[in-house]
């Protein structure tokens, strides 16, 4: 389910952004499922990135795939 969130700063989206994607890491491992992250490319996800990098201490079992939105049609 899709949902939208504002924020006031672009710092505050970067921190939600890396707060979801590690909970939702941590939600598949605990239920035992594969993990699949595809990251776009850019300076716009740089700061979630960066911030994730230091929410999640162990990456073993996560795929990271590289994703291009300009490849949608």
């Amino acid at each position: 389910m899709a949902r939208l969130t504002v924020t006031e700063t672009a710092a505050q989206a970067a921190d939600t952004a890396a707060r979801r994607l590690a909970d939702a890491i941590a939600a598949g491992r605990r239920e035992g499922r594969a993990v699949h992250l595809s990251l776009a490319g850019g300076e716009t996800p740089r700061a979630a990135y960066e911030q994730l990098a230091g929410l999640v201490e162990d990456w073993e079992g996560v795929e990271l795939w590289l994703g291009d939105e300009r490849l949608v049609p």
